[in-house]
């Protein structure tokens, strides 16, 4: 447990200083997380998906399946419709959703289903 309350430190650290410096990672998950067990350090990897804050002109598609936040599912599907210019752009809320869920699999020790997520993510929404 102890261990999972510091990859939790360090992840949600991580997320903290990207959003001040007004950067979202936009993807969020467990083969995004890199654990350094020798120096104890967790660090945040693969910024492919990742967008300025206040940039309204982000136009991928954000968040993996399974980790994705209803806000994140939201755009995804407008810009597949193409109509993304009257969706709000994911801000910050995505990435802490996807690192909750990474949370809650590191402790239930598996991944969750991808149907479990979307629907814990409708019943949030």
């Amino acid at each position: 447990m102890e261990l999972l309350r510091q990859l939790g430190q360090h992840i949600f650290g991580a997320l903290a200083e990207l959003h001040a410096h007004g950067w979202c990672h936009g993807d969020v998950k467990c083969h995004n997380i890199c654990w350094d067990a020798n120096k104890e350090v967790c660090r945040l990897v693969d910024f492919g998906s990742s967008f300025r804050l206040e940039n309204g002109k982000h136009r991928q598609p954000i968040q993996t399946p399974g980790y994705m936040a209803p806000e994140a599912a939201n755009w995804n599907a407008q810009l597949k419709s193409g109509c993304s210019h009257n969706a709000s752009l994911p801000d910050q809320g995505t990435d802490v959703f996807g690192a909750a869920v990474l949370l809650c699999e590191l402790s239930a020790g598996r991944r969750l289903q991808e149907t479990a997520a979307v629907e814990m993510a409708q019943h949030l929404n």
